[in-house]
C-alpha cells in the first residue's frame, strides 16, 4: 500500500487548477472566484506561500466561465527564478512576486513578452526553447521561441487542427507536450504529431484525448495519452507509430511519472504503477486506496524516484512513499 509522508491542505476557498513540481516542491494556481487567480508555492516539509495575481481582465469572453478552465503555470527556465501564469483569452497579469523567506527563495511572477490573448498552451522543452500555441482566424499556430526571440513559426489549418464549437476549450495546457522538438497536440481522438518542417502525422486513439504526458527526453521515448476511460502509450517518431493499449475501464485517468520515468495512472480509486520499454509495457504495482472526496487533479513528481505527490480538486495535498516491492522491482530494471 501506499504509505502517506505528508498531508497539505490548500487554501479551501481556492478552486485549484493547474499545479506543477519543481526541485523539492510545487506550484499551484487557481480560482479564489471566477476573477481572482492565486497562485501557492510549497516544499515538502509543509511550507507553503501564496500570492494574489489580482483580477482576470479580457475583451474577448465572459470571464467568469475562466473558472471551468486550467491555467497554465510553467518555469522560465529549470532553475528559474521566474514563473509564468497565464489564462487564456485574457490579458497578462501584472509582475508580481513571491517574496524570499526562510524556506524560500525571491521568485518573479509575470508573462513572457510574445504571450498573446490567444495562447492556449505553452510548454518549455528540455533545451533553451519554448514551444506555444495560439488560436488564429486561420487555424492554430505553433511557434517557437528562444529568450523573447520568435525562432519558428508553423500553422495547422483548421482541415488538421478541429477547432471545438461553443465555449468548449479548443486545446487545453494537458493536450499539448512537446519533448526533443517534437510537438504532441490532442484533439478529439487524434494525436497530431509535429516535428520539424514535415508534415503533421496524425495517430487515431480510442477515445476523446484529455491529457499527454512523455516519458523521457529522448526523440525515441514513448508518451502517454490518457482519454475519458483508459490510457494509451504512444512510441514515435524515430519509426512508424506503434499504439500499445495500457489501462482500460478506468474512468477519467489521471497521468504522472516518477522521476526515473516510471508511468502513474490514478483515479479517484485506484493507482498503477508501470515499467514502459520497447518489449512493452509492464505492471509493476496496483492499489485501491481510499482518497478525499474530490478526484486527483494532478500527480506531482518528487526528487526522489521512490515517492509522488498527488493534488485533488478539494486542495488537499498528498505525500506518497511507494511501496517497497515496486522500489526492488523498478532498481532491477536499471
Amino acid at each position: 500500500m501506499l504509505t502517506k509522508l505528508l498531508d497539505i491542505t490548500l487554501d479551501p476557498s481556492v478552486a485549484w487548477r493547474s499545479a506543477i513540481s519543481y526541485g523539492d516542491g510545487y506550484y499551484a494556481a487557481g480560482y479564489r472566484d471566477p476573477l481572482d487567480v492565486v497562485v501557492v508555492r510549497g516544499n515538502w516539509s509543509g511550507d507553503k506561500q501564496y500570492c494574489d495575481l489580482g483580477r482576470l481582465r479580457s475583451d474577448q469572453r465572459i470571464v467568469s466561465r475562466r473558472i471551468t478552465e486550467p491555467l497554465i503555470i510553467a518555469l522560465a527556465g529549470e532553475h528559474s527564478d521566474q514563473l509564468w501564469v497565464h489564462v487564456p483569452h485574457c490579458w497578462p497579469f501584472n509582475p508580481n512576486q513571491l517574496v524570499a523567506t526562510d524556506a524560500f527563495p525571491s521568485v518573479r511572477i509575470g508573462a513572457p513578452s510574445w504571450l498573446q490573448q490567444s495562447t492556449l498552451a505553452f510548454e518549455r522543452s528540455e533545451s533553451v526553447y519554448v514551444w506555444s500555441a495560439h488560436e488564429t482566424d486561420e487555424g492554430l499556430v505553433i511557434s517557437t521561441y528562444t529568450g523573447e526571440i520568435l525562432t519558428r513559426s508553423r500553422s495547422l489549418p483548421p482541415s488538421v487542427f478541429r477547432f471545438e464549437e461553443y465555449d468548449i476549450p479548443s486545446l487545453t495546457p494537458q493536450q499539448f507536450c512537446v519533448r526533443s522538438g517534437c510537438v504532441f497536440i490532442g484533439n478529439e481522438d487524434r494525436l497530431i504529431i509535429l516535428q520539424n518542417d514535415d508534415k503533421p502525422e496524425i495517430i487515431k486513439i480510442r477515445g476523446r484525448i484529455r491529457s499527454i504526458i512523455s516519458l523521457g527526453s529522448n526523440s525515441s521515448d514513448p508518451i502517454a495519452v490518457a482519454t475519458m476511460q483508459g490510457v494509451d502509450v504512444v512510441w514515435k517518431p524515430n519509426f512508424s507509430p506503434h499504439v500499445e493499449s495500457v489501462v482500460s475501464n478506468f474512468a477519467e485517468p489521471k497521468l504522472g511519472v516518477t522521476a526515473n520515468q516510471r508511468l502513474l495512472v490514478a483515479n479517484q480509486q485506484q493507482i498503477d504503477l508501470f515499467q514502459v520499454n520497447r518489449e512493452g509495457t509492464h505492471i509493476i504495482w496496483q492499489a485501491t486506496y481510499s482518497l478525499p472526496k474530490t478526484p486527483p487533479l494532478a500527480i506531482l513528481t518528487v526528487n526522489n524516484w521512490d515517492q509522488i505527490a498527488m493534488l485533488f480538486y478539494g486542495g488537499t495535498l498528498h505525500h506518497y512513499q511507494l511501496p517497497m516491492n515496486s522500489v526492488a522491482y523498478a532498481m532491477a530494471d536499471e
